[in-house]
């Protein structure tokens, strides 16, 4: 707990070097926000995935309420 106390103190204490740390972090989740929506953006017009190719096809019937948890025949 005196640890805790500690780490909330210092920022008080030291408010040049707390404020640079925070603005610090801020520039960096920011610059890696811009350059993954760019990376994305590019990316996204070029690979031409159609949501058809994502379709999973199944057969048979997906049988009743009476069969849920039985799946000793599953496999």
């Amino acid at each position: 707990m005196q640890d805790l106390k500690l780490a909330l103190r210092q920022p008080s204490k030291y408010p040049g070097f707390a404020t640079t740390v925070v603005l610090t972090l801020a520039l960096g989740i920011g610059a890696n926000t811009a350059i993954f929506a760019l990376v994305h953006a590019l990316s996204a017009g070029r690979l031409n995935i159609s949501h058809d190719a994502c379709e999973i096809q199944g057969e048979g019937d997906l049988g009743t309420r009476e069969d849920v948890g039985n799946y000793g025949n599953a496999l």
